[in-house]
């Protein structure tokens, strides 16, 4: 009679411990990270949005959010890039960071009207760090692990943002000038 070999229970599964520890310490690193550079972004605008209002210093802000019009575009490339090369997925959130500055800084530009361009981007930063925490938390507990989950999410999170660029549109065309205007932005 053959004698059946079996694997020690005790060691994968400190293993598998291990390595789902590893990976939620690695995304609440990440979260951090997008967490504190959101708050740092915020800041920044801010302190550009008051700029923007004086006529002394309109013009610098102005050509501070072209800089990082311009910037951004240069460094998203450059991080897929480098991303590509290096076959690093990971190297793809700083991508996806400069793409965030894009959009911000297109919406500010190319909104029409200052103060309502800077609010649509704040309500873009809100809702960035949101999804942020509950991709991390959802990521944790295990629900993103199928791919309709992770699809759903992204579907998601694109038609929010995709919503605020509509907004910003809308007030570029005059279209939401009306409604903005009984509620006073």
């Amino acid at each position: 009679m053959k004698r059946k070999t079996t694997a020690p229970a005790s060691g994968a599964s400190t293993d598998i411990k291990a390595e789902r520890k590893r990976e939620t310490e690695k995304l609440s690193d990440k979260a951090v990270l997008v967490s504190a550079l959101a708050i740092l972004y915020a800041i920044l605008l801010l302190f550009l949005q008051s700029m923007g209002k004086s006529s002394l210093t309109a013009s610098g802000a102005v050509t501070f959010m072209k800089i990082l019009f311009w910037g951004s575009i240069a460094g998203a490339i450059a991080f897929a890039v480098w991303a590509a090369y290096k076959e690093r997925r990971g190297m793809l959130l700083y991508s996806g960071i400069f793409l965030f500055v894009l959009w911000a800084s297109a919406v500010i530009l190319y909104c029409g009207y200052w103060d309502r361009g800077f609010a649509i981007v704040y309500a873009g930063l809100f809702i960035a760090f949101v999804l942020v925490h509950v991709y991390v938390r959802l990521r944790v507990m295990g629900k993103l692990s199928s791919g309709g989950a992770m699809t759903a999410f992204v579907i998601v999170a694109a038609a929010l943002f995709a919503l605020l660029t509509l907004c910003a549109v809308g007030i570029r065309l005059g279209w939401l000038n009306g409604l903005l205007g009984m509620i006073s932005i």
